[in-house]
């Protein structure tokens, strides 16, 4: 069973290599992090309202330019992961 793990884990790695997406990239962390038990309220403790505000800032300028998802395009994308085998 351990080698199929790491066959798995191989494979994983490889896809991993091509995304280019960093809400991706930031989802993926997000599941690890649920994962591994990361409990989210003791990082809060040491979340500053300095760093609440850059993150609130740089993601008002992503939207700004243009990055993001619109509800179909979400929708389109999630319907393509489905297909995914």
């Amino acid at each position: 069973m351990a080698g199929n793990i790491q066959i798995e884990k191989s494979k994983l790695l490889k896809r991993f290599e091509q995304v280019n997406d960093i809400n991706l990239i930031n989802a993926i962390n997000g599941l690890l992090d649920f994962a591994f038990g990361k409990n989210p309220k003791s990082d809060e403790i040491n979340y500053s309202i300095e760093t609440y505000n850059k993150e609130i800032e740089d993601a008002e300028k992503e939207i700004s330019n243009g990055q993001f998802y619109s509800h179909s395009e979400v929708r389109t994308k999630s319907d393509e992961w489905k297909k995914r085998p």
